[in-house]
């Protein structure tokens, strides 16, 4: 394993399961895909509804989103605050093989107001205000993920110091 896959799993130490979070308990949530990922996150299981309502809250307090490879799927069913698709209107990048599913997520995006890019066409990451969709956990992925992290929890501290001092 590389630098930015030890860096990820390290950080995923301790993590608690979807019913023990509080959405402002998590600066970032990320999806990790892998095989039939798409069909863990997209069932009608009382998990994979939590999970729905926990990245809603999480959006809508402007925090980090990240979907890795078919976890990139995890979004498709999650609305904001307002009943809006998170993912309407922004770049999304769809993990793409040759397969029946793959064709069908990039349709599912399209059908919901998203923007999508397929890959091995270009980027291996795209961020789009605070939702990041990657390829794979390879190093320079994760590395880049772990820098727009870093950037987007900063920018949100300093706008809470700012806030802070006018008070």
């Amino acid at each position: 394993d590389g630098a930015g896959t030890k860096m990820v799993r390290n950080s995923l130490r301790g993590s608690s399961s979807v019913y023990d979070v509080k959405a402002r308990t998590y600066q970032v949530v990320i999806l990790l895909g892998g095989r039939k990922a798409h069909k863990c996150y997209q069932t009608n299981t009382v998990s994979a509804l939590g999970l729905r309502e926990l990245l809603g809250r999480h959006f809508d307090d402007d925090n980090v989103i990240v979907g890795v490879g078919e976890g990139v799927t995890g979004l498709l069913n999650v609305v904001d605050h307002r009943n809006k698709p998170i993912v309407r209107g922004k770049n999304v990048l769809v993990y793409h093989t040759h397969t029946h599913e793959n064709n069908e997520t990039s349709a599912a995006f399209e059908r919901i107001g998203a923007k999508v890019s397929v890959s091995g066409k270009g980027s291996n990451l795209i961020r789009d205000g605070n939702i990041i969709t990657a390829t794979s956990c390879s190093d320079e992925v994760m590395m880049s993920v772990h820098e727009h992290i870093v950037q987007s929890t900063a920018q949100k501290r300093l706008l809470a110091a700012a806030s802070s001092r006018k008070h």
